[in-house]
Order: structure tokens, then sequence, then C-alpha cells
């Protein structure tokens, strides 16, 4: 667990380190940027529900691998409110962890 933390932590900060750069810091007014970032973020967030579910429907995952997955979600959505001072560490988050999740579960279903 404590190896995850680590992992979790030093994705973010290297987001902030070699600045990950969305599409939506491009756009021309900081109300497009805005719309871009909550867009962005919404689908990335509601991408990690359907991951999870996912997860806790197939058939191999033990209820302690559910319960381990839980709480690496709980650590993950911590650490991001701590890490992260801008909606562009966020969506760089995000990214990684749908990454880290989509490589989970084909581990799983390759079980």
């Amino acid at each position: 667990m404590k190896r995850l933390v680590f992992v979790l932590i030093t994705i973010l900060l290297s987001f902030q380190a070699f600045g990950y750069t969305s599409y939506c810091v491009s756009l021309q007014s900081n109300q497009s940027v805005n719309a871009c970032f909550k867009q962005n973020i919404q689908m990335r967030v509601q991408q990690i529900s359907v991951i999870l579910k996912k997860f806790n429907d197939h058939p191999k995952i033990t209820q302690a691998q559910q319960a381990g997955l839980l709480k690496t979600q709980t650590i993950f959505e911590n650490t991001v409110d701590k890490a992260c001072e801008d909606n562009n560490c966020v969506e760089g988050a995000l990214i990684e962890r749908i990454y880290y999740l989509n490589k989970a579960y084909e581990e799983l279903s390759q079980q």
C-alpha cells in the first residue's frame, strides 16, 4: 500500500514538474479554458467510474481486491486534492489513473 501511495504522489508531482499540458490551455479565453477543463475532468471521472464498475462486476475479483481498489481510489482522490493546484494537474492525474486502472484490469482478466 505504501508503494502505491508513493507511485501516486510521484505521478502527480511529475505532472507539475514536467508540465503535462492539456489542449485546454491553448484556448483563447479564460471562459473557454475553464469550460474545456470542466468537460474533460467530468469525462475522465466518468471513465474511472465505468472502469471501477467493470472491476466490481468481474467474476475473478475477490472481496479483498475490491476493498483494496476502493482504498486506493480514496487515496488517489485525497492525493489529487492535496497535490494539484490547477485543473491541468487534475486532468493529468486522472489520465494516469485511467491508464493504471485499465492496466490492472487487463492483468486481472489474464489471471
